[in-house]
């Protein structure tokens, strides 16, 4: 990923490595969190409305709100909500674009899925019970 702007000069969101450790540290607890690297490749996918991610998390609407909670709190989604219409769609900040864009690269959803304990993965969406 090219994280330079127009004039070439590096003014596009800053890549993953030259996050601060306190930066750092705040996203890596978001995406431990359940749910927490799903919400942002949602987000990163297109601004999405609550409703629709609470939909399609299989989780009490209370959790997903707390992982927008979390996800603002770390910088990663927009403080207000951006109106489509009349609706409200959440969406991703800058450094929420770089953290989604290396979730997507690195599959990161995927390898949780791999490696969390069976019960858990039974309520993650997209997952059978085999």
């Amino acid at each position: 990923m090219d994280f330079s702007d127009a004039s070439g000069n590096g003014g596009g969101p800053t890549p993953p490595d030259e996050f601060s450790e306190d930066e750092l540290d705040q996203m890596v607890e978001v995406l431990s969190s359940a749910g927490g690297a799903w919400l942002i490749e949602q987000l990163y996918e297109e601004p999405k409305r609550f409703q629709t991610l609470r939909q399609a998390f299989p989780k009490s609407p209370s959790t997903v709100q707390k992982r927008l909670d979390e996800a603002r709190d770390a910088g990663l989604v927009d403080e207000k909500p951006v109106y489509r219409g009349p609706k409200k769609h959440h969406q991703l900040t800058e450094k929420g674009e770089v953290i989604g864009n290396e979730i997507e690269r690195t599959d990161l959803v995927r390898i949780q899925r791999e490696i969390w304990p069976s019960s858990l993965l039974r309520k993650m969406p997209g997952i059978s019970n085999k």
